[in-house]
């Protein structure tokens, strides 16, 4: 098998825009570039990294929560589709993928494998946070993503 380096950080509390739906797997990005859509036409300050909330697997389909963070002082409508929250800070377990999106499922597999042979407690949720991406370079070999799952921090000081 495999290995990946698995890390871990606490992510801070961040304030977003978010859209959340029941979609299939491979339409993640285009509910990401629908709400990056929604921010540009209504001329909304927004921040990086974009990244998604997978908040369960349901096979062909995921339960998926597309986020983009908000600039300090930017306070948009919500709509039906649109909400703005904030999103709290996390211990998370973390791996980083280089390149092509097509490898993500198979880092988080193994990252879940990981976090279970190693008896750390983690939630069903995880993130796809996209440290580099479309906005920043035209080659797919060049994106950076991190695949974040969140964890019980006490069961790793175990």
């Amino acid at each position: 098998m495999r290995q990946l380096k698995v890390e871990f950080k606490e992510t801070g509390p961040i304030r977003v825009i978010s859209s959340r739906k029941i979609i299939p797997k491979n339409k993640i990005l285009d509910l990401l570039d629908d709400l990056l859509c929604w921010a540009f036409d209504r001329i909304v300050g927004i921040g990086d990294p974009h990244f998604v909330i997978v908040h369960k697997d349901l096979g062909d389909k995921v339960d998926v929560e597309a986020c983009i963070p908000l600039l300090e002082g930017e306070y948009p409508e919500e709509d039906e589709d649109v909400k703005v929250k904030e999103i709290s800070s996390e211990y998370v377990a973390y791996v980083v993928h280089r390149g092509r999106y097509d490898g993500l499922e198979e880092k988080i597999s193994l990252l879940y494998e990981i976090l279970k042979r190693k008896k750390i407690e983690f939630s069903e949720s995880y993130r796809i946070v996209y440290v580099v991406d479309f906005f920043e370079t035209s080659n797919p070999n060049e994106y950076v993503t991190e695949i974040q799952v969140p964890v019980k921090k006490c069961s790793i000081e175990e």
